[in-house]
């Protein structure tokens, strides 16, 4: 059995034309099909399961079969939500949570629904492997109070710095990391969510709101607060990992030419607030010998394939 975590844009094909379109579904057949046959990764001779969570303003189609996962939660943020009996071709049970404000703070807000204590975060856009989901699932289980995750991040400096152009390859040449972004990322959502809801971050998920952005650099920050001198993310290098929406312009928080002068106003506020937990903190890059990826201009971004 072949599996991959996905989310197909299926919605939009109308509005592609058949060039990008034709492109795209190449794309989601080559990630299936390098997938190869995925089993369950024991952590001490034990199997777990996970939740996955996706945010969502549009009807996309889930194809997502890896093995460890257990229900799917779309958090639906605007307008009608869908049928997901009708809406959905996914053979794992999918909940619509619909909101009552447009928020990205919606992300992390506490679930009881929710029975795992993993979550995976995943943004409907990105295309990972599900060999790469096992293995990032079995890295977070490891260390559970961590964010485990695909996308790094190195911010420097006191006030930290978000002005680079292209700061995922500066990370990569840098050699070291200190946040991992949440739009695919493993957490503890009992502890995560419940730190990010809390009074002691009020101020945060305002600046979130107002700037419709910044949510997991704001998590980043809780957690290194939080955990003080202990590792608070942990980045797990894919062996494939595509973001569709780079292709389809369909990005969920991108604030269009001015998304790193928001993000970097974000970074020195919530340093101001936190103290900077992640001056002098860093994490050396593992990339589990393969080597890092390939990066092309600002507008793809690396690419892992």
């Amino acid at each position: 059995r072949r599996g991959t975590a996905s989310f197909g844009c299926a919605h939009h094909a109308q509005n592609l034309g058949p060039g990008p379109w034709t492109l795209l579904h190449f794309i989601l057949w080559y990630a299936r099909t390098k997938s190869g046959i995925v089993a369950p990764i024991p952590v001490d001779g034990q199997f777990s399961k996970f939740t996955l969570m996706t945010m969502s303003f549009e009807t996309r189609k889930l194809t997502l079969k890896c093995a460890s996962v257990s229900d799917i939660v779309v958090v639906w943020n605007k307008g009608v939500p869908p049928n997901p009996a009708t809406d959905y071709n996914s053979p794992i049970p999918v909940r619509i949570r619909v909101e009552e404000k447009n928020s990205l703070n919606n992300r992390f807000r506490p679930d009881p629904e929710i029975t795992n204590r993993a979550v995976l975060m995943l943004d409907d856009d990105i295309l990972m492997p599900c060999s790469d989901i096992e293995r990032g699932f079995a890295t977070w289980r490891q260390a559970p109070e961590r964010i485990t995750g695909y996308y790094s991040r190195i911010l420097e400096g006191d006030p930290p710095q978000y002005n680079c152009t292209q700061c995922e390859k500066h990370t990569y040449d840098s050699g070291v990391y200190n946040v991992v972004l949440t739009g695919a990322a493993f957490m503890d959502h009992q502890m995560a969510f419940e730190l990010y809801s809390s009074d002691h971050n009020k101020k945060g998920r305002e600046i979130v709101d107002e700037a419709f952005n910044c949510e997991d650099l704001l998590l980043n920050y809780i957690m290194a607060e939080k955990l003080k001198s202990a590792q608070h993310a942990q980045y797990v290098r894919p062996t494939m990992r595509l973001d569709v929406g780079k292709l389809t312009l369909q990005q969920l928080s991108k604030a269009g030419s001015n998304f790193g002068s928001v993000r970097h106003k974000c970074v020195e506020d919530f340093a101001e607030m936190f103290g900077n937990p992640l001056l002098n903190r860093s994490y050396p890059l593992n990339w589990d010998g393969l080597g890092p990826p390939w990066c092309g201009p600002p507008w793809l971004g690396c690419a892992f394939i």
